[in-house]
């Protein structure tokens, strides 16, 4: 489960899985995830301004990876990666 929550101006979320499983041999098991993220010339201009964000009860009966973010405010980057690379004889 990969879950992002945000508020507020030139934000940015990822969430990546690679999963790679090979059985019945000893060959190799690869998995790659691959992320690039970029700010750049986030200028923003500041006023009275209140940002939130709750995050409550979203992985409450969830299991195995979970990764969560959540942000308020302006250029924010957030990214959940998960990789797994199996080899079963």
């Amino acid at each position: 489960i990969g879950v992002n929550v945000a508020t507020g101006h030139f934000n940015a979320q990822k969430n990546a899985t690679a999963i790679a499983a090979v059985t019945g041999s000893a060959t190799l098991s690869e998995a790659t995830a691959a992320v690039l993220q970029e700010s750049t010339f986030n200028d923003t201009s500041h006023y009275d301004t209140s940002n939130s964000v709750t995050v409550t009860d979203i992985a409450q009966a969830a299991a195995g990876n979970i990764g969560i973010n959540a942000t308020a405010g302006t250029n924010n980057l957030q990214q959940n990666t998960l990789v797994i690379s199996s080899v079963s004889p």
